[in-house]
């Protein structure tokens, strides 16, 4: 067998190990998938495990049958009363090293979380991980980071005690409060001062994940479970470290692509980034940057390892610019266009609260059209031009990935190359493209779509939204008419009458309408538009004024000064009236004013 063959049954036997029986044919079955030689060689390790414990094992199932129990063994039916000077009040939580009690201790009496290795079963390799996280945490000492009180040993079981933090999961805590983008932008940040931290103690956490991180009732988020933390410096790693090399540990859906790919070697600071991006990317789009359910391991390890994400934008029309440029470039697949550190990832998030320039950039769309290219040399050609490729790329993938009942990771290549499609529209025009190329490729994706798109409503409103704005870049208003009261409609069906998305197509039809001069139709549309803005100013959406400006402008047109004026007045008090909520950020300060004074030069215009 090769090396690294030896390596991918070291990883997997490592993970088995620690799985009860029934977990451990299911994991087994995804891991090893139709590779028999695979199976048992992992097989084989697993017996060999088994035998220095059947004898307590058996024990166990002795003293089970004695207390008349049944069921699992991770119910509360044999917890202990006490462990050394900790007084156990219930069980908090089962994982794979071992039960997390919610305890009391005698001196000083406190509440705390005692971590203790399952009774009985612990291998030497549990052991081994169980001694590092005890020293890992032992060096953090930060507000982001439950706190390690005491480490020891009970009866030959080792516990730990650590800080007890009463709190909400991370994205259980954003739903629960319906925490606006700009909360739960800060409450990362707060997560990057913490990670970071960890980073400059050298250690590096490799399972950061919502469940791992706990707001507590002062909406301070804290971090749990370094129980798969590498420590990056020469003392830990001389002790500890070879227990995990080529061990897949960590939670797959959250993971970095060199980390869901075994490659240990590569794991570093960036592996945390890349964590961080995707609770950023589910805080923001409402999912994973890679859909889990029903998806074998093995092949969501290649989507995480191969398939760019849907862009956020996508998912969360306020989430897109800024927002969607940091949220990206955290989840690079490759770790060098990553942020580097956490410190820096926690540092454009406040730029981009504070309305400051961010460092991170968007690849530009010339770059993406050159990486599809050059990855579809015999279908593109050297000689084609960058905006055609990205074009011709969703022509030819609409008809095709929709017949195959969209598949998840077909779906998010082709949202992804949509995106850029319009990107190059907007591009192409501004630098002075002629716009009938564009109007002419548009329409010929168009038509593909429309043969492919039937019965999916919220998907299709979504692609309607976005070639309705590259057919609005190349000024072809009839076509993005078109596209964008279809996208309207489908938009209230799925989402109501009031909701961004509806509001962000009602825009682009009255645009359309005004392009075409049907300015009496277009009026009721920004006028609507603007309603729905001035009572929900807390969207920040970019279009507001966008509905100020096209509602004014064809008021004035008609002649209907005072009504202009009025719509003036009222949008520059509902400004001022939001400036006074209590607790508004710096940044939406900042955005109100900017609004404000554009609407005064409206009013002297």
């Amino acid at each position: 067998m090769s090396i690294v063959d030896r390596e991918r049954v070291k990883s997997i036997f490592l993970h088995a190990a620690d799985l009860s029986t029934t977990a451990r044919a299911g994991f087994l079955d995804e891991a090893c998938a139709d590779d028999a030689a695979l199976r048992g060689e992992v097989e084989s390790l697993l017996d060999a495990e088994v035998e220095p414990v059947i004898s307590s094992a058996l024990a166990a199932v002795h003293r089970a049958r004695e207390r008349d129990l049944t069921g699992d063994d991770d119910t509360e039916a044999d917890m202990p009363e006490q462990i050394g000077s900790y007084a156990i009040h219930r069980l908090l939580g089962v994982g794979g090293m071992g039960r997390v009690y919610l305890a009391e201790q005698d001196r000083p009496r406190r509440m705390v979380a005692l971590k203790v290795v399952r009774p009985g079963v612990f291998s030497r390799e549990m052991l081994r991980r169980f001694e590092h996280e005890t020293q890992v945490l032992g060096r953090l000492r930060h507000p982001g980071v439950a706190q390690i009180h005491e480490a020891g040993m009970v009866e030959g079981t080792p516990f730990f005690a650590m800080e007890y933090v009463d709190g909400v999961e991370l994205t259980a805590f954003a739903r629960e409060h319906d925490l606006s983008l700009r909360d739960r932008l800060e409450l990362v940040a707060l997560v990057c001062d913490a990670v970071h931290h960890a980073h400059q103690k050298g250690v590096i956490h490799r399972d950061l994940k919502p469940a791992n991180i706990l707001v507590d009732a002062q909406g301070q988020p804290r971090i749990l479970d370094f129980g798969v933390a590498r420590a990056s410096d020469s003392d830990i790693q001389a002790t500890t470290l070879q227990t995990s090399v080529g061990q897949l540990v960590g939670t797959i859906p959250y993971m970095s692509p060199e980390q869901a790919g075994g490659e240990t070697d590569e794991i570093d600071v960036r592996s945390d980034v890349y964590a961080l991006g995707v609770i950023l990317y589910e805080l923001l789009g409402g999912r994973l940057p890679h859909e889990c359910d029903e998806v074998p391991m093995h092949e969501l390890v290649r989507r995480i390892r191969d398939v760019e994400p849907a862009r956020l934008g996508a998912l969360n029309r306020a989430a897109r610019g800024d927002m969607e440029t940091i949220t990206h470039k955290a989840l690079a697949r490759d770790k060098e266009r990553r942020y580097q550190s956490a410190a820096d990832l926690g540092a454009d998030i406040r730029r981009c609260l504070a309305s400051e320039p961010i460092a991170a950039r968007p690849p530009s769309t010339i770059y993406h059209a050159r990486r599809f290219a050059r990855r579809h040399k015999a279908v593109v050609g050297g000689g084609t031009a960058v905006f055609a490729v990205l074009i011709a790329a969703v022509i030819g993938m609409s008809w095709t990935l929709y017949k195959a009942k969209l598949d998840l990771e077909r779906r998010a290549i082709m949202q992804y190359y949509m995106g850029l499609m319009q990107n190059a529209v907007y591009d192409g025009v501004e630098a002075g493209e002629d716009p009938t190329f564009f109007v002419g490729m548009l329409d010929r994706s168009a038509e593909g779509m429309e043969r492919a798109i039937e019965a999916r409503p919220a998907t299709e409103s979504e692609i309607r939204l976005n070639i309705a704005d590259g057919y609005r870049a190349a000024r072809a208003w009839p076509q993005a008419m078109r596209h964008a009261e279809r996208a309207w409609e489908l938009c209230i069906a799925e989402h109501g009458p009031e909701d961004g998305w509806t509001q962000w197509a009602e825009i682009t039809v009255a645009d359309a309408l005004r392009g075409l001069e049907r300015k009496e139709e277009a009026l009721p549309r920004y006028r609507h538009c603007l309603d729905v803005y001035r009572d929900n100013l807390d969207w920040f959406d970019p279009d507001t004024p966008t509905a100020l400006q096209g509602t004014v402008a064809l008021l004035r047109e008609a002649g209907r000064h005072d009504e202009a004026r009025g719509e003036l007045d009222a949008t520059i008090a509902a400004y001022r009236q939001a400036l006074e909520r209590p607790g508004l950020s710096e940044r939406a300060a900042e955005r109100l004013n900017e609004w404000i004074e554009a609407a005064e030069s409206l009013q002297i215009s």
